[in-house]
């Protein structure tokens, strides 16, 4: 979250990274950001597309439970991707993305800027129809 020393939501997300993983600024380059998106928790989040070294990163495992490096060209396989279609009580209609690779799920707000770096870096087309519709009550996947 955005603290009242940070400049903006860029210092914010710097400043974020390194607690979290150990992403020191000076390392990172910014190319861009995606979309401000809301999450179903309430939330706003700004993300913002960089650069970054190819080298281990220490969790804060307070906030980080295991960093994954999942390759593009599994992303943007199709097979795995599905998506599903439910009614949230406080934002009615929502899809929900899901990108399974290497015995990981990549879903909820992860999976949303997923889905737009996909299509603007990768050429990648969401497709049109979701897999499923499912109950407003139904679990979320763990």
């Amino acid at each position: 979250g955005r603290e009242p020393s940070d400049a903006d939501l860029l210092a914010t997300a710097l400043r974020e990274a390194e607690e979290e993983i150990d992403l020191h600024p000076e390392e990172v380059d910014v190319v861009g950001r995606l979309d401000d998106i809301r999450t179903v928790t309430s939330y706003s989040v700004r993300p913002f597309v960089a650069e970054i070294p190819d080298r281990t990163y220490t969790p804060d495992e307070r906030e980080v439970a295991e960093i994954v490096a999942l390759a593009l060209s599994d992303l943007v396989d199709l097979r795995n991707y599905e998506s599903e279609r439910r009614d949230h009580p406080h934002y009615g209609d929502v899809r929900l993305h899901f990108f399974r690779v290497d015995g990981y799920t990549v879903w909820g707000a992860t999976a949303q800027m997923l889905v737009q770096l996909l299509e603007l870096a990768a050429g990648w087309e969401m497709p049109p129809e979701v897999d499923r519709v499912v109950d407003p009550d139904a679990d979320y996947p763990v």
